[in-house]
């Protein structure tokens, strides 16, 4: 009689918490696709899929000691190239943009390498790297020697870690690391207490800064690949990133204590580093999105451009998996006259990806979109410009992970010259690559992309 009634008390329990976790699935903002996915792993295999839910299924946070970086409303002046989406980026409470930065932007991955050493060598108090894939290659090595060097010779040095970005790196190399005063944390450590819904949320972030001076970011990790040819790939990948200084670097700064201590750590006290002084003309705005935030004003952005635009939106992303609303907003500009352009890696890293992006690829072709496939090299650049009047360049891609569920930095650029150099080589990357004319698969192919796209928000 006792496990008759324990067996219908657990089961009682058990309907229960699927109930809940229903709600919790409707109630969350997330692609319909990934919605009935989970409702459907709930409802036949329960026993399942409510731990596998409450290990990555959440897909918001609670972060209660969030500094002013993006916690009050701002106010933007009428200057804008692009009024309305600074207005929206306004009402998400995201940092106004600043005047009088310099920006210069890496053409290959050797000027990146020498920019990175340069950022790394001029700092003097303070050293901060966010990162989410520090490799255990020669470059990884060298930036663990330089970093340990710096801490030797009184530089305080922060190093963060992503839980699974950096997965690979053997922990002596990270010991080695904390034995000469380098700081590291690791942001939300694989082996964590799974339960509490977070390790399905990544720091995709890459941020080097040196004194809160002077800023190194974009799109590539600190691994080899990304820098120098390896083995029998031949070349390097394809991936974009640049220098930042001056006022602007100040939001990135905050960005990182954010990041940092979310991680656990303790950030230092205010006024530690002298603020930035004037570099340039380039006018820049921080956009970070993530789980920590209550909306998602990346996707919000992405959206808004696409009815914003007045001649062109030219994207370049390594993986193309986007949520219904862009989705539909990049098909719409097309059709009302709008020149839409996507660029992309003929095969990438990742075959799922690859897999799940082809029912978008038809769409847009046949809404008059051109998308550009470039052979025989793995292009990991993250970068938009939309008519001649923003460009948006940082670590997002074009993904439902990126747009819901990793932490990001992307930066806008209003500056002419900003913007030119980007459409420039943009222009110059689609030279080297082949329009593309998909082509509709037979039943098994689009039974595959369905199953793929189902996944895809945990791609």
């Amino acid at each position: 009689m006792l496990d008759f009634a324990l067996y219908h008390l657990f089961l009682a329990l058990g309907v229960l918490l699927a109930l809940f976790l229903i709600a919790q699935v409707l109630r969350e903002r997330r692609p319909p696709a990934a919605s009935l996915a989970w409702l459907l792993f709930i409802v036949t295999l329960p026993y399942i899929a409510i731990p596998l839910y409450l290990t990555i299924g959440i897909r918001k946070i609670k972060f209660n000691n969030k500094s002013a970086l993006y916690s009050r409303p701002t106010h933007s002046d009428q200057t804008s190239t692009i009024p309305d989406l600074d207005l929206l980026l306004d009402s998400y409470g995201i940092p106004e943009a600043s005047e009088n930065n310099q920006v210069i932007f890496h053409t290959d991955g050797e000027e990146a390498r020498t920019a990175l050493w340069d950022t790394l060598d001029s700092a003097l108090k303070q050293l901060d790297i966010a990162i989410f894939i520090l490799a255990d290659d020669l470059l990884g090595k060298q930036v663990c020697e330089k970093l340990k060097l710096k801490a030797q010779s009184g530089v305080q040095v922060r190093l963060l870690l992503d839980g699974v970005g950096s997965f690979l790196l053997p922990r002596h190399r990270v010991r080695e690391l904390q034995e000469h005063g380098v700081q590291v944390l690791w942001f939300i450590p694989v082996l964590h207490r799974p339960f509490k819904g977070r390790t399905n949320l990544r720091n995709h972030r890459k941020l080097v800064l040196a004194d809160g001076q002077r800023l190194w970011t974009g799109g590539r990790n600190l691994a080899q690949e990304y820098f120098d040819s390896i083995g029998a790939q031949g070349q390097p990948w394809l991936d974009l990133s640049f220098d930042l200084q001056g006022p602007g670097v100040i939001q990135y700064q905050e960005l990182f204590e954010e990041d940092w201590r979310f991680a656990g750590g303790q950030t230092p006290t205010p006024g530690t580093l002298p603020p930035p002084i004037s570099a340039g003309k380039s006018r820049t705005r921080l956009l970070p999105s993530g789980p920590d935030m209550p909306n998602d004003p990346l996707q919000a952005l992405l959206l808004a451009a696409c009815f914003e635009a007045q001649e062109k939106i030219v994207a370049v992303t390594p993986y193309f998996i986007p949520d219904d609303p862009i989705m539909e907003g990049l098909c719409l500009a097309a059709r009302r006259g709008i020149s839409v352009t996507l660029i992309l890696p003929e095969k990438s890293n990742h075959l799922l990806p690859d897999i799940a992006r082809n029912r978008y690829l038809r769409e847009l072709t046949t809404s008059g979109a051109t998308i550009v496939l470039l052979p025989q090299i793995m292009c990991h650049a993250k970068a938009l410009v939309v008519d001649q009047r923003l460009g948006l360049c940082g670590s997002a891609n074009l993904d439902l992970r990126s747009l819901y569920l990793n932490f990001e930095a992307m930066t806008l650029f209003y500056q002419q010259d900003d913007i030119l150099w980007l459409t420039h080589w943009m222009k110059n990357l689609a030279s080297r690559g082949i329009e593309h004319k998909p082509n509709t698969p037979g039943t098994i192919g689009l039974l595959l992309e369905g199953v793929v796209v189902m996944l895809s928000f945990q791609l």
